[in-house]
Parts: C-alpha cells; sequence; structure tokens
C-alpha cells in the first residue's frame, strides 16, 4: 500500500497460513465446527431477545406481582447473552463455559438435545477456535477455501 494513498483499500492477497500440521481434512472440520458454534450463537441471540421482551412485558406492567417470573426471564436473558459472546467471540475461558451451556441444552428434548450434542462436540474437538491464538472463523474461511481451490487444481476430489 503507497503511503501517499491513505483511502486505498489495504491488500489482501497475502496467503493466510494455520497452524503447522493442519491438512485439509482437520481445515475443515475446524471451519465445519465453527459454523456450528456461530449457528448456535444465533440461536442464542433469538433466544436472548425473546427472554429479554418477556422479561421487559413483566416489567412494564404496573401491578406485577410476578417477581419471580421476571427474575428467571431477566436469568435466562443475560444467560443466553453470555452464549451469544462466548460463541463469537470464543475466549479461552468460553471453551469451558461452551461445555456448560450445551450441556444444559441437553435437557431440551428433542431440538435442544440435539443441539446441545453438536455444540458439544464443535467446543470439544474445535479446541483452535478458542483463545488468544485462535483461529478466526473469517481466517479459516478464507484457508479452507484456498485450499479446496487448490486440490481442485490438483485434481483431487474434496
Amino acid at each position: 500500500m503507497d503511503s501517499n494513498q491513505i483511502y486505498q483499500t489495504p491488500d489482501h492477497t497475502e496467503q493466510i497460513t494455520a497452524s503447522p500440521g493442519l491438512d485439509f481434512t482437520d481445515v475443515k472440520e475446524l471451519w465445519n465446527y465453527s459454523r456450528t458454534l456461530r449457528s448456535i450463537g444465533a440461536l442464542f441471540a433469538l433466544g436472548a431477545i425473546i427472554f429479554g421482551f418477556a422479561a421487559a412485558a413483566i416489567i412494564s406492567e404496573v401491578d406485577s406481582s410476578d417477581k419471580g417470573g421476571m427474575a428467571l426471564f431477566a436469568a435466562l436473558f443475560v444467560y443466553q447473552t453470555v452464549g451469544v459472546y462466548v460463541m463469537y467471540k470464543r475466549p479461552l475461558w468460553g471453551r469451558i463455559v461452551g461445555m456448560v451451556i450445551c450441556s444444559v441444552m441437553l435437557i431440551g428434548f428433542p431440538v435442544g438435545t440435539l443441539i446441545g450434542v453438536l455444540g458439544l462436540r464443535a467446543v470439544i474437538k474445535g479446541k483452535a477456535l478458542f483463545g488468544d491464538d485462535r483461529l478466526i472463523h473469517k481466517d479459516l474461511k478464507k484457508l479452507f477455501k484456498d485450499m479446496k481451490r487448490d486440490r481442485k487444481a490438483q485434481g483431487k476430489l474434496t
């Protein structure tokens, strides 16, 4: 990038390098785990919106005697919000929280159980997706697409 051209877009043509020892199948699995975590995060965002509106509806009632219901919906809102943060930002401590959140989801048979099992699998096997040196979803997607394109150019099936 030319220093005189301050409005020029940065050059993003550099090759993203993965951690040593990652082959195409490892990158593909990590990318799928990352997509699973983002999908679960989207479901948690939807749940946070629903529980937030429910808590607000209970609070808005002038003669509300259901303080327990309000506390329950507020707690569920916080739980869902933490779930969204963990599934998108993926801090190091988020892996443990993700395991707890997905374990709690196992109670909701049948859909919650399915989502919980998929989430647990992604959190447990996707260790490289959490922490300070994690593989970011955007970079992982680009790496996967580049590796897939290279494999097709070489004539290997994906």
